[in-house]
């Protein structure tokens, strides 16, 4: 897109998606850091009216309609449904016979559609689009998070260090992302590039065995994760102190609060550090035909 289209789809989304507002960075993020997708615009007068971006897996399993929306007053004519039928086809073109609607990990704005979008969810139904599932964010408030350092809050047992990663971890980093989480790669690769780095790591006889990171996605939102503990080492208390070195070190630069999203270990999160649900989602797919 021309910087007057980035800037004309930017508005529309803005104007569409009310629980979604996305900064000029963000949105070059979503929409630029997306380099076998597609942007699609619908435009009345030079003004975007619609918009959609695809995305596509890195395991090649399916594609993505990472974003989509159509300006309020422009609703119900059609926009909407030729814009996604125009995606759907780019997408089979590269080979995708199912489609998702948001979840585009690792360069993802949300891992669905908000449930607070009605009518959105009812767009995707009646286009054959099918609930797969639900999810949530969780979310920490920052100003009131009392933990300034995790030795005062929890123990570490003596022969663990849990500190900011350096280079010299990035071989066993990677090598516990290989093992048990390949596709969380990119984002911490990406919080490893911040400056002094976003990642924290949970280290037993030198090597790497837990970590933690933000900023690895959305970034400058106040994004947690990935953050993932090598299963036979979990109940130790390495986890909590992992997560609260990360929170304190999200606060000390600024950052009020924090997103946790897309969460698996709910219960682990809400004991640890008060977090809350904030958001919730319903995932869907299509199946694609010929």
């Amino acid at each position: 897109m021309t910087p007057a289209d980035t800037h004309s789809a930017r508005l529309l989304w803005n104007r569409s998606a009310e629980h979604d507002f996305l900064s000029g960075r963000l949105f070059e993020e979503k929409v630029s850091g997306e380099p076998t997708g597609a942007t699609l615009l619908a435009e009345h007068e030079g003004s975007a009216v619609g918009l959609v971006v695809t995305a596509s897996d890195p395991a090649g399993e399916r594609g993505f309609i990472k974003l989509q929306a159509t300006l309020p007053e422009w609703r119900g004519r059609g926009v909407g449904s030729e814009l996604l039928a125009a995606a759907e086809a780019a997408l089979r073109q590269q080979g995708y016979r199912t489609v998702r609607i948001a979840e585009s990990a690792p360069n993802y704005l949300t891992p669905g559609v908000d449930v607070r979008y009605e009518s959105a969810l009812r767009f995707y139904s009646q286009r054959g689009y099918q609930e797969i599932g639900r999810a949530q964010n969780l979310s920490v408030d920052l100003e009131q998070f009392e933990a300034a350092r995790p030795s005062s809050t929890c123990v570490v047992p003596l022969d663990w260090k849990v500190r900011r990663a350096t280079d010299e971890d990035l071989d066993s980093l990677f090598a516990l992302l290989a093992a048990h989480w390949p596709s969380w790669r990119p984002e911490v690769s990406t919080s490893l590039r911040t400056s002094p780095g976003s990642v924290f790591v949970a280290s037993h006889d030198n090597r790497v065995l837990g970590f933690a990171a933000y900023d690895g996605n959305n970034v400058g939102s106040g994004w947690f994760g990935p953050m993932g503990m090598s299963p036979e080492m979990r109940g130790q208390g390495v986890g909590q102190a992992l997560l609260l070195q990360t929170l304190h070190d999200m606060r000390t630069i600024g950052y009020r609060r924090a997103i946790i999203p897309w969460v698996g270990p709910v219960e682990f999160y809400e004991r640890a550090v008060g977090a809350r649900a904030s958001r919730q989602f319903v995932r869907l797919e299509k199946q694609l035909t010929d």
